[in-house]
């Protein structure tokens, strides 16, 4: 299946707008969900601007039948809708109508109140209230577990965001970043498919881990099966899914660059989950990437002096969110030394170098 998109030319509101009116379809083809995976990751002024446009259509949802609202609407249908209607002026006028509340919303917000518990309900009310389109999420050093609307669950570690999309015939996740173990419950009419990245992962009555991180992407399945398909962008834009897939068994781990062919191992489960109990697990792994993993838990950062020390290996089991304990081990064990700095967010920076033998 393909499809030749038409972004708007004439800024990053219209086209979050775009995605957001596209996506909000029903029948959004998976090509298009991928295309706007590949939007969102271009910059990260196109998150914000998506931010916002969803914001600002929640924010709006009390106030559709006001009678500003309803000219809002009529004035982008009039400007959107040529003399010959034709299918894609509908997009165009949904486009248009997030603009103006978007607009309306963000250059005087004054003009429309919405009250705080609402908003913050809208974006974090469990999944099983309502699931079709809604974001949840977990920040830096958070775990957290939700149950959704078919009797699923999913377990969110640390800076994870999802969007969940379930419709009659399908049960769509988009993992946007982080780290998300899905516990699938069984339903032959309706598949549960995870999109992250450039994968697709369609779940075969399973349990299995997917993390989307520095631009990789890394499925591991607990039991059951899962099938894991690429999905690719040609050079004219078009999207398409490809037809090979790799089907995995319990244990066994996918993973590789973003585009990159699949590497397929035997993954020890025990440790690949252990931040389900708090705990980060290492077995001879280099410094730095144990840093990257100790670093996501935190708000504290730890942070190599000499990047050599980077290729030091590491084994052990440390409390996840805990960068001091991290470093006090670490030194204890390596002839090294920690200062500390205060960070221009207002956070600690805990930099680690070798010990000076003069």
């Amino acid at each position: 299946m393909t499809e030749r998109l038409r972004l708007p030319e004439s800024g990053l509101p219209e086209q979050a707008a775009y995605w957001f009116t596209r996506l909000r379809d029903e029948e959004c083809p998976v090509a298009t969900r991928k295309a706007f995976q590949l939007w969102l990751d271009e910059d990260a002024s196109h998150r914000e601007a998506f931010r916002r446009v969803e914001y600002a259509w929640q924010a709006a949802a009390g106030v559709e039948h006001e009678p500003a609202m309803i000219g809002l609407r009529h004035a982008a249908i009039r400007k959107s809708v040529k003399p010959r209607w034709r299918p894609r002026y509908a997009y165009a006028a949904a486009a248009a109508i997030v603009v103006l509340i978007t607009t309306l919303l963000f250059i005087d917000p004054a003009e429309v109140e919405v009250p705080a518990t609402d908003l913050a309900q809208a974006t974090t009310q469990p999944a099983a209230a309502s699931s079709t389109g809604r974001i949840i999420e977990t920040a830096i050093g958070e775990r957290s577990t939700f149950e959704l609307s078919d009797g699923s669950s999913v377990h969110l570690s640390t800076a994870t965001k999802l969007k969940v999309m379930f419709s009659a015939d399908r049960r769509d996740i988009m993992l946007l970043e982080g780290q998300a173990l899905f516990e699938v419950a069984h339903d032959a009419g309706r598949p549960f498919v995870v999109f992250a990245g450039d994968r697709r992962i369609t779940a075969l009555g399973t349990q299995f881990e997917v993390r989307l991180d520095r631009r990789e992407v890394a499925v591991t399945l607990i039991e059951g099966k899962v099938e894991v398909a690429d999905l690719t962008v040609g050079a004219t834009g078009e999207v398409a899914t490809v037809p090979q897939s790799i089907e995995l068994t319990a244990g066994q781990r996918v993973d590789g660059d973003l585009g990159q062919a699949h590497d397929v191992s035997q993954d020890d489960l025990s440790r690949a989950l252990s931040w389900r109990q708090g705990r980060l697990d290492f077995k001879n792994e280099t410094l730095a990437d144990v840093i990257y993993e100790i670093n996501r838990y935190s708000i504290d950062q730890v942070r190599l002096a000499e990047p050599e020390l980077g290729q030091l290996r590491v084994s052990g089991s440390f409390k996840a969110g805990s960068v001091e304990g991290f470093v006090s081990a670490l030194t204890a064990v390596y002839p090294l030394e920690s200062t500390t700095q205060m960070a221009s967010s207002g956070a600690l920076d805990l930099v680690v170098r070798a010990q000076d033998r003069r």
